[in-house]
């Protein structure tokens, strides 16, 4: 959490239109007795004792809800940067959650360093107010 409060008080601010952004389903297998399989990917049935039992000899193949952000940045009607990053998040919630919004910040460290960015999707975390569709 300082990390994106030292980005959104030291870094430039893009603010790109959410119709800029385009949402890609980019769901994968992974292999559940992997080392770089995370216990809080696993199922809400298995404790960490089952988790750390595993027999890593053994493949087991789960599906993993993952999807891709791609944004385009326009300066009038030429694109003249994108920004992309992959969320283990279902593409539908995605997108409904960022067509709420009208726009995604993009924090760049200077304007001449393009490789280094940081997207903001702190409001994929947010709960949906239900009450604004009233």
């Amino acid at each position: 959490m300082e990390f994106v409060e030292e980005v959104r008080n030291n870094w430039k601010e893009i603010k790109i239109k959410s119709i800029d952004c385009v949402i890609i389903n980019f769901d994968t297998k992974v292999d559940r007795n992997s080392s770089g399989y995370l216990l809080s990917n696993e199922d809400e049935n298995e404790n960490f004792l089952e988790w750390i039992s595993k027999d890593s000899q053994r493949e087991d193949l789960v599906d993993l809800h993952r999807t891709k952000i791609l944004c385009k940045y326009r300066e009038g009607e030429k694109i003249t940067k994108e920004f992309s990053t992959t969320v283990d998040m279902d593409k539908t919630v995605v997108e409904f959650k960022l067509r709420l919004r009208d726009y995604i910040s993009v924090y760049v460290p200077n304007d001449s360093d393009e490789e280094n960015y940081f997207i903001d999707l702190e409001f994929l975390n947010e709960e949906i107010d239900f009450t604004k569709f009233k």
